[in-house]
């Protein structure tokens, strides 16, 4: 094995140039280039309710950036799963994802059908605050050693990766703090009325229905003895 500390000048059908014009031939090649991980989302066009497209609202900023790597605000009742500062390089990205599910499904899902609200956008100061925190702990990390890697970007922010156990994220999501949503155009009876209906799932259920039936059924048959 052989490392060629240059450039490709270009490929042909059975071999490589270098940019110093040194050709050599090869059976295969092995196109090991990575990837633009900092590009969240590309190539589709996202635009929020500004009229301002994800991708430019992040290029304003030093990149991509969502609370919990979940909400990016003037996108409402809009998630991303797997999304900036959530790679566990050190554990399982299925992991973070079935989290980041669990996390929507209690934000989201559930604040829509309770009628909770029917727009929900986490504030930008929220997700400024948090999108600041992660950066603060991966200062004393491996990825901000000092040296290049994909995991930071031109403006020298790391918008991949998480800087804590797996279990933390999760530990993070549990609870959501819908203090730091906007949520509007709700019922505002909407809690009197989750209650209404899961005491009726619960009453109505097939574990209760059996409950009931054999408490019937054993009551008859006392009766009748």
């Amino acid at each position: 094995m052989d490392l060629v500390a240059e450039g490709i000048q270009k490929i042909d059908a059975t071999g490589i140039t270098s940019t110093s014009g040194v050709r050599d031939e090869f059976d295969i090649i092995v196109l090991a280039t990575g990837f633009q991980v900092q590009n969240f989302l590309t190539p589709m066009k996202i635009v929020g309710k500004t009229g301002q497209t994800l991708e430019d609202q992040w290029a304003s900023g030093k990149g991509a950036q969502a609370y919990l790597g979940t909400y990016v605000h003037n996108f409402p009742n809009f998630v991303i799963l797997f999304g900036p500062n959530t790679f566990p390089a050190h554990n399982s990205a299925l992991f973070c994802c079935e989290v980041q599910v669990e996390y929507v499904t209690k934000t989201l899902f559930k604040t829509l059908m309770s009628d909770r609200a029917a727009i929900i956008e986490v504030k930008e100061e929220a997700e400024d605050y948090h999108t600041n925190s992660i950066q603060q702990e991966l200062k004393g990390s491996v990825f901000s050693a000092g040296c290049s890697n994909w995991y930071i970007n031109s403006a020298g922010h790391n918008s991949a990766s998480w800087p804590g156990y797996a279990s933390d994220f999760w530990r993070k999501t549990f609870f959501p703090r819908f203090a730091d949503y906007d949520l509007r155009d709700g019922d505002k009876h909407w809690f009197m009325k989750t209650m209404a209906r899961d005491v009726t799932a619960a009453v109505f259920s097939k574990y209760m229905v059996f409950t009931v039936t054999l408490f019937v059924l054993g009551f008859l048959a006392k009766t009748k003895v």
